[in-house]
């Protein structure tokens, strides 16, 4: 006999869901159970269960391959119980009898998953999503009572608060069924369940559960219709309970603030130099540099992004698109967002690093410096705090056998990454520019960053952009991946191209002649932004080549035959570039781009103009502007590190095709240069008869300059291949 039910109250949607349930199904759910209690049961049932977990390092497989912390899930829970106890009062204003239902069913479930993780770990997902139902809906619940309060146009039936209610009816009559079925299930004896499920696939519990899936987008979309933000906004309490409940799950530990390592300032320094002495910092803070507040919020707020930062999986998420859309820079607002986190004591740090192709920072594309850059970071809380045990083990082994002056190999630091995620509730690793990671070797941090992912006992989240190169693509497409196209990033496109245009206005650079500056303006800022195409770097270099026009009549030619792509567009800046009128200016920019393009080590701003002055015999140094003002925007200062470099990975690989840039050129200049700073530095007849020659007179070149001539002249000369037959080298 099913129990007797009076008839629900007019506002006890639970009671009504229960009336709409058949008679069959009515005898399977148990109504004896008060809600607090069992509330309360559940919190600690779970609190327990977690503290079990943090000791044993659970973590569960589901059928895809995709690893699941145990630990994240049952604070997921805890996180929700605890919000709807909070709400209490909202959820008491009903018959606890019915509202109690889905809580006795939760109960009995958790205690038959904690038995057995592995076995129930459909179950255990489920169950953390049903709490998450029934908190958030409490407090809809509460809206609806506000929505009853205002007056309503139209017959009740239209209303759209009444369609909610009718939603929430339907989504609580979808969840009940699905612990009714999932408590017969579980009550049946082992074998009774093996056999069934062999029979069923998919399973009736997952059936049912994607039922309630169902129902809960019915309800979000009634939420949408029925306006609940001009409710929100009429009641400060509802909105910093949306706040509480918006709130990402802690995955923090303070475990992690009581850390000692006995060492002293100088010796930590001396572990982390060990591990790694790449600036990731500062790379970051130039990747950073000119981001327009605002920009890449649509990357924050994809369905996608926020899936991956929030679930309890560990897994990889790819950002990948065209040269030129901004994919560092977006990165760089991933870095920030998990630093936020961090600040608020939401997560761990996360680590991370900028990969760049150039000679003159090797390590920026080779595997074993990436991932030792990646463990420096995660050996402590912060710069100058405290580091973890295993590092100083590592170190310590090394330095007992005689090899402390030996960099780790690649497997050994992904297995010392592997025991520094034992310390972190959830490591976040992001990774810029993969495209630009040696290609011969970077598979084999692929491979790393899959083993981090699988073997590592707590939650990783690892975040990746590259271009669409094909060894890339065939490893991460199977992963959650995010395609920058101009659909996505056009509102940023139009806002960059906006703030730079009215920037170069500002500034007297562009239109300084208009008469119709605003007029202009705005022809400008249209077409820019529609045919940018995603492309940022191509919108920039559009609007600073039309600074170069006098009058708004050229500026609207040009706007009518924009080159279309960023191929075309260096093409012309460089046409432009080889026939500056002097030689000697031709001869500049030529020295300037083959020292980026062949620079074994990255040089100082002041080494660098000491090596491009030398293009031109007797000629005073060059300034940094001077050297800007050669390349047209190819080049860029960064300001953080003191060096110049290609404004953007994509120059380097136009240049590369061009004649005269080839490898063997561009080390033959190098190795020129070299020559004549060795020469400089010898202080004998012969070498001045050589240098007075070719025009050169007094010292040559600064004391860095030397060094690097000493270090690298043999390396550029022997790059510089049948190029040694001419010239002075």
């Amino acid at each position: 006999m099913p129990p007797t039910l009076s008839k629900p109250n007019a506002d006890d949607l639970w009671a009504t869901a229960v009336n709409r349930l058949d008679k069959n199904l009515r005898t399977k759910i148990d109504f004896d159970h008060e809600k607090i209690e069992t509330v309360s049961v559940v919190l600690q049932l779970t609190e327990n269960a977690q503290t079990e977990c943090d000791a044993k390092a659970w973590r569960l497989r589901r059928k895809n391959g995709v690893t699941v912390s145990v630990r994240d899930v049952l604070a997921k829970v805890i996180k929700w119980v605890n919000h709807f106890k909070e709400i209490g009062d909202i959820a008491v204003q009903y018959d606890p009898g019915y509202a109690a239902l889905p809580w006795a069913g939760i109960r009995f479930l958790l205690q038959i998953v904690i038995g057995d993780f592995q076995a129930y770990k459909f179950v255990l997902e489920s169950i953390e999503n049903i709490i998450e139902l029934l908190c958030r809906h409490a407090f809809v619940e509460e809206l609806l009572l506000q929505f009853s309060k205002a007056p309503t146009k139209g017959p009740s039936a239209s209303n759209p608060a009444h369609e909610l209610r009718q939603a929430l009816v339907q989504l609580y009559t979808s969840v009940l069924p699905y612990l009714a079925h999932a408590r017969a299930y579980y009550q049946q004896s082992t074998a009774k369940r093996l056999v069934k499920s062999a029979l069923l696939q998919p399973s009736d519990l997952e059936e049912s559960f994607t039922v309630i899936a169902d129902a809960q987008s019915k309800v979000d979309r009634c939420l949408h219709v029925a306006s609940v933000q001009d409710e929100l906004d009429r009641h400060d309490g509802l909105k910093d309970m949306v706040a509480a409940l918006q709130a990402p799950v802690s995955r923090w530990s303070d475990e992690l603030n009581k850390i000692t390592d006995q060492l002293d300032k100088t010796k930590r320094r001396e572990i982390l130099q060990w591990l790694s002495k790449e600036p990731y910092r500062k790379h970051h803070q130039l990747i950073r540099e000119g981001i327009l507040e605002g920009t890449g919020q649509w990357l924050l707020s994809d369905p996608v992004y926020i899936q991956w930062k929030e679930e309890s999986a560990s897994s990889i998420l790819w950002l990948h698109g065209i040269p030129g859309s901004g994919k560092s820079k977006l990165v760089s607002l991933v870095v920030e967002d998990a630093v936020v986190a961090f600040e608020k004591h939401q997560q761990a740090p996360p680590a991370y690093f900028y990969c760049s192709r150039s000679p003159a920072e090797p390590a920026r594309a080779d595997p074993e410096a990436i991932l030792a850059s990646i463990a420096r970071q995660l050996s402590c809380l912060k710069p100058g705090h405290a580091l973890l045990q295993p590092t100083i083990a590592v170190y310590d082994t090394h330095e007992e056998e005689g090899f402390a002056a030996e960099s780790l190999r690649l497997h050994e630091t992904c297995k010392l990454i592997v025991r520094l995620s034992e310390n972190y509730p959830m490591l976040t690793i992001i990774l810029d520019a993969l495209d630009e990671c040696n290609p011969a070797t970077r598979e084999s941090l692929l491979s790393a960053m899959e083993d981090i992912l699988r073997e590592s006992p707590c939650l990783v989240k690892i975040f990746v952009s590259s271009r669409d190169d094909q060894d890339i693509v065939y490893r991460l497409q199977r992963y959650p991946n995010l395609k920058i196209s101009s659909h996505k990033n056009s509102s940023d496109i139009a806002n960059f191209v906006e703030s730079e245009t009215g920037r170069l206005l500002n500034s007297g650079k562009l239109l300084r002649y208009s008469s119709a500056q605003q007029m202009m303006k705005q022809k400008i800022i249209k077409r820019v932004a529609s045919d940018a195409q995603g492309m940022f770097r191509w919108a920039s270099l559009q609007l600073e080549t039309l600074c170069e026009l006098k009058s708004d009549e050229s500026v609207l030619e040009r706007l009518g035959r924009l080159p279309r792509t960023l191929e075309e567009l260096y093409r012309e800046i460089f046409q432009k570039i080889e026939n500056y009128q002097s030689g000697f200016d031709r001869q500049y920019a030529k020295h300037i781009f083959s020292r980026l393009l062949c620079a074994q080590r990255r040089l100082s701003s002041a080494e660098f103009l000491s090596a491009v002055s030398m293009a031109v015999p007797q000629q005073q140094l060059l300034r940094n502007d001077q050297i800007l003002d050669f390349c047209c925007n190819l080049v860029v200062l960064d300001t953080q590190l003191d060096t110049f470099r290609f404004a953007h990975l994509s120059v380097r690989e136009f240049l590369e095709k061009q004649e005269g840039y080839v490898s063997s050129s561009s080390n033959a200049v190098a190795a020129e240069t070299c020559l004549v700073t060795m020469l400089g530095l010898a202080a004998d007849p012969f070498s001045e008869n050589v240098l007075s020659k070719l025009g050169y007179r007094g010292r040559i070149g600064n004391a860095q300059l030397q060094k690097y001539s000493y270090a690298f002249w043999a390396p550029h000369y022997q790059a510089s291949a049948g190029e040694r037959k001419q010239g002075h080298i």
